[in-house]
């Protein structure tokens, strides 16, 4: 998880509210290039959901971001035409003082409710994020081509060799849900990374999902799978219209498992966890590199409370609170959690494993 999308947020509300407050300080007649700072606005908006996704803090944007486009079109039609501009009106004056209030007020609520990041270096971890290129027929590996289309980005967590849990002999694989960011997951593959796991999070968007649209922009799809599951929540998933979801799914952890069975020794065994609607999935997993131990599906433990679009409390604080009516957690309470349910289903396993092999040897 990064600090970057608040980061060009912040930077977002500064240019409108630099724009907004033109009106202010400009006292002799000028081209009004400030204007600029409103279509830059706009791009910098599409950029960053692009990269990052798009959450409750993009959507209170776009409708600033499109308030201002309607408070200043006159200005850049005026800009454009190289007309120049001694006073402003007491109308324009109007909505751009209450545009700028806008700005400054909703860059206050974006800092209350910042991310809570995890350092890799304070929890002794690191991670690696590779883009790789392909499909389920032919494969995906790391393409030497600069502009070629990039359908899984790839990152491994795992424990630094100073951790004391350095390397246990799991490896989890884990898909995000794709209603979910995959930034809304890191506070909990860090943790699994820091209790000696070895995590494989494959991010493929939706660039596995049969579609007949020809838009490929994640933040849309994403939007879009968000609206129209609204109303059913997991029933969507398994509907028959749409389980089409399950075997993609499945195939994204078959993918997975053949990456890491690369990469791993034989004496690694593989982890699946999965949130809610990739955790339908479990019976369409047939052709895994190596034989899986658990699934484990951790929408089902009470302690995670947002099912379906990962530890936003965390991670998008915002989001929780106007999504789920829940407070910004700092402590990293549920991600915590669901780590040491998983550990403890493994010593679990391990236990009966053992108490078998000794009934054997009686």
């Amino acid at each position: 998880m990064t600090m970057i999308p608040l980061y060009a947020q912040l930077l977002i509300l500064f240019l409108i509210a630099v724009s907004s407050a033109r009106v202010f300080f400009i006292r002799q007649t000028r081209l009004d290039s400030l204007v600029l700072f409103i279509p830059l606005s706009a791009l910098l908006l599409f950029i960053e959901a692009v990269a990052w996704g798009y959450s409750i803090n993009e959507i209170i944007l776009t409708n600033l971001v499109f308030f201002a486009i309607l408070v200043n079109y006159k200005s850049f039609f005026r800009f454009c035409n190289h007309l120049l501009i001694d006073t402003y009106s007491i109308t324009f004056t109007i909505f751009s003082s209450v545009l700028l209030l806008l700005a400054i007020t909703t860059a206050i609520i974006f800092i209350i409710f910042k991310p809570v990041y995890f350092d890799n270096t304070k929890l002794q971890i690191k991670s690696e994020t590779k883009y790789l290129s392909g499909t389920f027929s032919t494969g995906f590996s790391e393409s030497e081509k600069l502009f070629s289309s990039k359908n899984l980005a790839l990152t491994v967590f795992y424990p630094d060799q100073n951790q004391q849990n350095y390397q246990n002999d799991y490896a989890v694989l884990f898909i995000p849900d794709k209603r979910a960011n995959f930034s809304a997951y890191e506070p909990f593959l860090k943790l699994l990374a820091k209790s000696g796991f070895k995590v494989y999070a494959g991010d493929f968007g939706f660039s596995t999902v049969p579609s007949k649209s020809k838009i490929n922009i994640n933040f849309i799809k994403r939007y879009s799978l968000n609206m129209n599951s609204r109303k059913d929540g997991i029933k969507y998933f398994s509907s028959d219209s749409n389980n089409f979801y399950l075997d993609v799914y499945a195939k994204e952890y078959e993918v997975l498992s053949r990456i890491a069975d690369k990469s791993e020794p034989v004496t690694k065994k593989l982890i699946i966890v999965a949130d809610e609607s990739p955790a339908l999935c479990a019976s369409r997993i047939t052709d895994t590199a190596r034989p899986v131990l658990m699934f484990h599906n951790i929408a089902l433990l009470s302690e995670y409370k947002t099912p379906g679009f990962g530890f936003i409390q965390q991670a998008d604080p915002l989001s929780a609170k106007v999504l789920f009516n829940l407070s910004k957690d700092k402590t990293g309470y549920s991600p915590s959690y669901v780590v040491m349910k998983i550990k403890s289903a493994i010593n679990a396993y391990e236990k009966a494993q053992f108490t078998d092999l000794s009934e054997e040897t009686k």
